[in-house]
């Protein structure tokens, strides 16, 4: 990067070494997606880039897929106390329900799901959002990427600087539904497992 490049000027540390090495930082209010397979790191990236913000003493928000036990013990084995941030209000972990697809569907307006994760979320908008992982608005449909759209959408509304995991290598895949994401990303990851 050049001095007057404007990543520098606002730039969001990402907390996750081989992204910020890569990217030098991420940009501020803006999507990110890191894609991969199984086995790839994406939730020990997802976590990373939450504790960053909990190192800043900023607020994040993890909607996650994976059990609360779990990503305590996650974090925890990486050296994170993510209980003490939760407790102290400065991180936010909610787990999309195994009938969220369902549930999206039967929705008379889409837009009622994210006023639901607004209203769980409340008015104190963390700086950061990570959606690890972006699954469950991929079953919502086979084929429509309106729920992906409008996610995209709810995180760009936010203003918080976030982070979306997507299971799999958006290079390779002819996988419409996530185009209105990464039409919105200010960057695109690949992780694999050889880094």
């Amino acid at each position: 990067m050049i001095k007057d490049d404007y990543l520098i000027d606002g730039a969001v540390p990402s907390g996750i070494e081989p992204l910020d090495a890569l990217l030098g930082a991420l940009v501020p209010g803006r999507i990110h997606v890191i894609c991969g397979t199984t086995g790839t790191a994406k939730t020990i990236a997802a976590l990373q880039f939450v504790h960053a913000a909990i190192v800043e003493r900023s607020r994040a928000l993890l909607l996650t897929q994976d059990d609360a036990t779990d990503i305590g013990a996650l974090g925890r084995y990486l050296g994170m106390r993510l209980g003490d941030a939760v407790t102290a209000g400065h991180l936010t972990i909610l787990r999309c329900r195994a009938d969220f697809a369902r549930r999206y569907r039967q929705a008379v307006d889409p837009q009622a799901v994210f006023d639901e994760l607004r209203s769980l979320v409340g008015w104190n908008v963390p700086a950061r959002i990570a959606v690890d992982s972006i699954t469950p608005f991929l079953e919502v449909s086979p084929t429509s990427n309106a729920p992906v759209a409008s996610l995209a959408q709810w995180l760009e509304s936010t203003g918080a600087t976030s982070i979306v995991t997507y299971p799999g290598d958006v290079a390779r895949t002819d996988d419409l539904r996530v185009d209105a994401l990464l039409q919105r990303a200010a960057a695109v990851v690949r992780f694999n497992a050889h880094t």
